[in-house]
């Protein structure tokens, strides 16, 4: 049980930050977007969540392991998680917009 303890400290300590909440926030969009993708695969937000943001992770991907064309080696499997990689720090940037717009439009608590 102390492991999960451990791990729910540390995600209520990140839903503290501001960017620890958009990390968390991210993490969920990602993964939504993941699943729906799987549920329909070819439709609109496949496309959109492999689009331009996307390939420029890719086209990173390809300068650090130059060998991603040849089938089997490791930059032919790794070269597209920059590109995922890419996609889930825009979904971070997005979130963490939101939240720090929603955090100084909301009212804080005054104490006395």
């Amino acid at each position: 049980m102390n492991k999960f303890e451990t791990l729910i400290r540390g995600i209520l300590w990140l839903a503290k930050k501001d960017w620890g909440l958009a990390f968390l926030l991210a993490f969920a969009a990602f993964v939504a977007v993941i699943g729906i993708g799987a549920q329909q695969p070819g439709g609109h937000l496949e496309t959109m969540f492999e689009g331009p943001i996307f390939a420029a992770g890719l086209r990173a991907g390809m300068i650090v392991f130059p060998d991603y064309a040849t089938r089997g080696t490791a930059g032919f499997y790794v070269a597209p998680l920059f590109g995922a990689a890419a996609n889930f720090l825009v979904l971070m940037a997005f979130w963490f917009i939101v939240v720090k717009a929603v955090r100084r439009l909301w009212p804080k608590k005054q104490d006395g």
